[in-house]
């Protein structure tokens, strides 16, 4: 059975099954109706005038129509281009023109992002979702889509009927910070088929309901909680995504929508830990949680101790990229290693390799490769309208560092990009951020490398202290701290304090500013980076 014939195969075993429920309106869809749904929308898309390969940009919150929407476009052979509202105006615009995509969907909370003249004249058509129809404008600037009032599907319609597996499901754009973001291109056999091998290894199925508070416009929110519960036949609580603001009332639409399976990412812990003053979300946790999960940034491990203590669950940490979507995970199955990021998923191969892209032996440290059928198509060319296609037989740079054991146990030491050379000797920041992450005064720190005269670099480190803590009052403890546990290597230069870290659309801290900023205090001139992470990503090797 295929990635299309499998998806189907869910419809007919779960037709009568919730799928999705509105923590807003309290809203139930069902396996069934969003089936059917979807049918609706596929028809009209291609009565549009779209054919199989075109590409519709998604620029929406998080909503069961905007889930319609993807369903519908997978029905129909239409790529999506989600795009986070969060985004600068000029960074969406930039999507839209370099996808190039026949169509932009936006909402009333959305459409002021985009340049609606700009796109207009490149031919771009602008629908705005709507719940109620509306009467079009005069001015017909944009159209107005309702997807819960379209015409009756036509007996001759078939579902998936010129989709194949290997037809390009989604173009996910990477958030830049040295470079212009690049389009990542997944297949539908590689997104389903990735799927199907997480949820078995986890034991994720109908039992299973997820709390979709991850944004649904990138992978976390979109496939982690969308797509994967569904592979799965599980089911989802559908959240706005989250902020510090919702993290007040966190747990209550929780319990009051029956979770009981989270995907969480260190951002959210972190302000959990910090905002959540009640005890509900300890007892939700304790009684209710049957599965938690964590992953698309690194997960300090004083972070993830503080959690599973207070609220009673164990955090199973995943690693994967936008790239290669999960390669390795933790589960009840295989019992937990300290400081690591779980173990490859069957049918994933990984392999460490020295900076001459030569194999290491197990338990060396090294550049992480992988080769997996579920590697991207490519990154999108906006020259010829398709990926550079990338061949998922050889080795795949991930640009990050760890060490691989003899049982596949995966532990990640660091990024290529962010390693510190001083006086000739690899420092992993990650390595100095975990002993930092235990003092008492400090809620957070990122340590970086800047240059310097004598040793090439030198390390530093930037910290955010916990509420109540007086910078010039603890520092004397933090370097006394930091000494008795770091070797004379791995010395802290220089400390700095910042009120709170700069993130990314998708809550990851930009190290990239932080040098910036930390350049701008030092009066430094940091250079452009070469070799990092996102240029190192799609290095191929046999």
């Amino acid at each position: 059975m295929n990635a299309v014939e499998y998806l189907l195969d869910i419809v007919v075993k779960n037709k009568n099954r919730e799928f999705l429920i509105d923590c807003q309106s309290g809203e139930y869809l069902t396996f069934g109706k969003l089936h059917e749904h979807a049918c609706s929308i596929a028809q009209d898309i291609l009565n549009k005038g779209l054919k199989k390969g075109d590409r519709i940009a998604v620029l929406l919150d998080n909503s069961i129509d905007t889930a319609l929407l993807y369903f519908g476009c997978l029905y129909s052979g239409i790529a999506t281009v989600p795009i986070n509202p969060v985004y600068s105006r000029e960074e969406i615009n930039f999507f839209i023109r370099h996808s190039g995509v026949s169509i932009i969907v936006v909402s009333e909370n959305t459409i002021e992002k985009i340049q609606i003249e700009s796109l207009k004249s490149n031919g771009t058509k602008i629908l705005q979702l709507v719940q109620n129809d509306k009467k079009q404008t005069e001015e017909k600037t944009i159209d107005f889509w309702n997807l819960r009032n379209l015409k009756k599907v036509n007996e001759m319609f078939q579902p998936f009927r010129y989709v194949r597996p290997d037809d390009i499901l989604t173009i996910i754009y990477t958030s830049g910070t040295t470079a212009q973001p690049k389009g990542v291109v997944h297949r539908i056999g590689s997104l389903i088929d990735n799927a199907k091998l997480f949820v078995k290894e986890l034991d994720i199925n109908s039992t299973n309901r997820f709390y979709g508070i991850l944004s649904m416009t990138y992978l976390g929110g979109y496939y982690n909680l969308l797509l994967l519960p569904y592979v799965a036949g599980a089911s989802v609580a559908l959240s706005k995504t989250f902020n510090a603001q919702s993290a007040i009332d966190f747990w209550k639409p929780a319990i009051t929508y029956g979770v009981n399976t989270l995907w969480l990412v260190p951002t959210i812990i972190s302000i959990l830990l910090k905002i959540d003053r009640g005890k509900n979300g300890e007892k939700f946790c304790r009684e209710k949680v049957k599965c938690a999960l964590v992953g698309t940034a690194p997960l300090p491990i004083k972070l993830r101790k503080d959690f599973e203590k207070r609220y009673g669950v164990i955090l199973y940490e995943n690693y994967g990229l936008s790239e290669t979507l999960f390669i390795s995970t933790n589960s009840p199955k295989v019992s937990r290693q300290e400081d690591c990021v779980g173990r490859v998923l069957p049918g994933v191969q990984v392999t460490i390799f020295d900076n001459s892209v030569k194999a290491l032996p197990y338990g060396e440290e090294g550049e992480i490769y992988v080769r997996t059928f579920s590697l991207m198509q490519g990154y999108y060319n906006s020259e010829n309208r398709g990926a550079d296609s990338i061949d998922n037989t050889k080795w795949f740079g991930t640009g990050d560092i760890g060490i691989l054991t003899v049982k596949g146990d995966l532990s990640i030491t660091g990024r290529k990009k962010d390693l510190i050379i001083r006086g000739g000797i690899n420092i992993s920041p990650m390595a100095i951020e975990n002993i930092l992450h235990n003092h008492p005064a400090i809620e957070q720190a990122v340590v970086i490398g800047i240059p310097h005269e004598i040793l090439g670099e030198d390390i530093v480190a930037v910290i955010k202290l916990k509420e109540g803590n007086n910078f010039n009052e603890v520092i004397g403890s933090i370097k006394e701290y930091s000494r008795e546990r770091l070797g004379t290597a791995c010395d802290i230069g220089q400390f700095f304090q910042i009120e709170e870290f700069p993130l990314g659309a998708t809550g990851k801290i930009l190290k990239r500013k932080i040098k910036e900023i930390v350049a701008q205090k030092l009066e430094l001139t940091i250079a452009p980076q070469k070799n990092g992470l996102r240029e190192r990503r799609g290095e191929i090797h046999n």
